[in-house]
């Protein structure tokens, strides 16, 4: 009898060949299965993640009204609010999430003014507190479409 010297006889290489093809053909199967999962929760965190944005620029249009106005900063008193008509502009939102991330704007922007009356140290510490945080959630809407060098 005479064995090949190859590790894998031709029926074996088929067999495996056959098997590879089939894991092959599972994991697209399930990637295909999950994808459209992937991409509705990837849609509803970058709606959550626009509202989210809108409520920062809600607290910083009011927090740089009154620290523009008390002379700390300058500028455009309208700067935030520009912001968010941009955003809206660029993003164009479904009109419930427009919806949801106006009412958010609003709702930050009376939080804020019944807060802070007056731009004092705690007023300008909760600015840049705010910016930080508003640049944070702009990374992660800009990451899906950051071109990597």
């Amino acid at each position: 009898m005479r064995f090949n010297r190859s590790p894998l006889c031709p029926p074996m290489a088929i067999s495996f060949l056959s098997l590879m093809v089939s894991l092959g053909l599972a994991h697209q199967a399930y990637a295909q299965a999950n994808a459209p999962v992937e991409a509705k929760d990837n849609f509803e965190n970058r709606q959550a993640d626009l509202i989210t944005l809108s409520g920062q620029l809600g607290t910083l249009h009011r927090l740089h009204q009154i620290c523009a106005q008390a002379g700390n900063l300058g500028g455009n008193l309208d700067l935030f609010r520009g912001r968010m008509t941009e955003l809206i502009a660029l993003e164009r939102p479904m009109t419930r999430t427009q919806r949801d991330m106006q009412s958010q704007f609003d709702e930050n922007y009376r939080a804020a003014s019944r807060l802070h009356l007056v731009c004092g140290e705690e007023a300008l510490t909760a600015l840049q507190r705010e910016a930080t945080t508003a640049l944070i959630i702009t990374e992660r809407l800009y990451a899906p479409f950051r071109i990597s060098e």
